[in-house]
């Protein structure tokens, strides 16, 4: 894989971006396996558990974007 202009290079950029796409839909379909949650009794905790995969996918997106933006732009 080759660095371009001091950055990553672009297929473990589209790796990246894949594997954010990908961690984004299993915490939103299967929370109960990604984040250990107990499974839903009522409607009300449906959607608690709905509220909280998507916070927490949604920093780890930001986290998991600044990571590849600081790599990607070269340091004065």
């Amino acid at each position: 894989m080759e660095e371009e202009d001091g950055g990553i290079s672009k297929s473990l950029a589209v790796a990246a971006c894949t594997a954010m796409a990908l961690l984004y839909v299993a915490i939103h379909y299967s929370p109960t396996l990604v984040l250990r949650l107990l499974p839903p009794t009522s409607f009300k905790s449906f959607m608690i558990h709905r509220f909280i995969c998507a916070f927490v996918s949604s920093i780890l997106s930001v986290v998991v974007s600044t990571l590849i933006l600081l790599m990607s732009s070269p340091l004065p």
